[in-house]
């Protein structure tokens, strides 16, 4: 049937590939290219239709000159990395590639442009190693080591006394605000060191004891507690360290102090306000303090950290630091309260007898009597504890009576 006969009114199709409309144009099927009878396109394009499909054509045409350009050349790239497009050992099959990927051997994605990547993050593992088969152990055994030495210290050396008894005449030693300080800062401390020490061997020690559940809760507690007060102990540090810096300042006479065993030797060497033992504390308080507290902020706000690794790496720093100030600081405790005669009083009522600061710090005595510093202002009077006379306090009273 010919293109004229199409002509009456009616549209229909020719060979399958032109429809007539019925003023004699048609259209291809699939675009919005009029077609008229006699072969004569009509220049009205619809919408722009035809200029939205040429754009698509010429978008899909540079797509395939840049991949037919670059593809090869990033290809080529590959083969000169020091790790090749896949590192993988793949002879021994899923379990050779799972063994290389949980060592950390990168591999490459199977799109273009990727570089190798790491699929799994092994220093997780390390970090968990360190944890579980250093810190727990050599931790564990230096915190038995430290309470056997103060059970061995009170089994053999008891206590040491104030030689010549005490005298009844008091020597202020601390301030107001420094015994503020420092008893808030131990506060502080002692609740972070319980909570600590439930989290790194709680697993090991409580749940035999107390099960898995209530540990669970235990645990809980211990983690949000240890979270909140962390902060705190930062603010106290920052307290306390200035609080105590002036006299805490090291001397050639604490290395002898030191040196020849401290109040244990057969006659204490002399020292200042401080001697080398509590100088040493200070200082390990003020170095591995400021690396829990640094490494503290990273692990109680994970988000500033850079990466995971330093995460892991905070947490190792933070565990190792808090072994040793929690070792040094049961000592501390010990020696500061039931191990010395007369010393914890100068952290109660902020005076000592002067008897104790002849014996223990003659130095700093010394020069208290030579600035004519030596007051007993805020002391309270002169009671011995022990429940004994005090000669000189006694003769004050009975001169005081006459």
């Amino acid at each position: 049937m010919g293109l004229g006969s199409g002509l009456s009114g009616h549209s229909r199709t020719l060979n399958d590939d032109l429809v007539v409309a019925p003023h004699g144009c048609g259209a291809l099927p699939g675009f919005a290219i009029p077609v008229c009878a006699g072969g004569r396109k009509s220049m009205n394009w619809p919408n722009g239709e035809l200029h939205g499909r040429l754009g698509l054509l010429l978008l899909a045409g540079v797509f395939l000159i840049l991949q037919a350009v670059f593809v090869p050349a990033e290809q080529a790239h590959a083969q000169q990395l020091d790790t090749p497009p896949n590192t993988l050992d793949q002879k021994t099959g899923p379990a050779g590639i799972w063994r290389d990927l949980r060592r950390g051997k990168p591999a490459r994605e199977t799109r273009p442009f990727t570089p190798p990547v790491q699929a799994i993050q092994i220093e997780g593992e390390e970090w968990r190693k360190v944890r579980n088969e250093w810190i727990r152990p050599i931790g564990g055994g230096v915190l038995l080591f430290a309470f056997g030495g103060i059970i061995l210290f009170a089994l053999f050396v008891r206590r040491v006394p104030i030689e010549g008894g005490r005298s009844g005449r008091p020597v202020s030693r601390f301030t107001r605000y420094q015994r503020a300080v420092h008893w808030f800062t131990a506060s502080v401390f002692i609740l972070l060191a319980i909570s600590g020490l439930i989290l790194l061997f709680g697993r090991t020690i409580l749940i035999p004891i107390i099960g898995k559940s209530a540990f669970a809760a235990v645990a809980s507690a211990a983690k949000q507690g240890h979270n909140l007060f962390g902060p705190v102990f930062i603010v106290a540090l920052l307290l306390l360290l200035p609080a105590f810096f002036r006299h805490n300042r090291p001397f050639w006479q604490d290395l002898a102090w030191l040196a020849r065993g401290g109040f244990l030797s057969r006659r204490e060497p002399p020292s200042g306000k401080f001697n080398g033992g509590e100088k040493l504390w200070y200082w390990l308080l003020t170095v591995f303090g400021l690396i829990i507290a640094g490494s503290g902020i990273f692990l109680d706000f994970p988000a500033i950290a850079p990466a995971l690794v330093y995460l892991q790496f905070s947490h190792i720093l933070h565990a190792v630091a808090a072994v040793v100030l929690i070792t040094f600081a049961i000592g501390h405790a010990y020696l500061g309260s039931a191990g010395v005669e007369g010393v914890l009083e100068g952290m109660t009522t902020g005076c000592v007898d002067e008897n104790w600061a002849r014996q223990h710090h003659p130095l700093w005595l010394e020069e208290l009597e030579a600035k004519g510093e030596k007051t007993a202002r805020g002391c309270p009077r002169a009671v011995d504890p022990d429940g004994g006379d005090v000669p000189a306090a006694r003769e004050a009273a009975e001169e005081a009576a006459s």
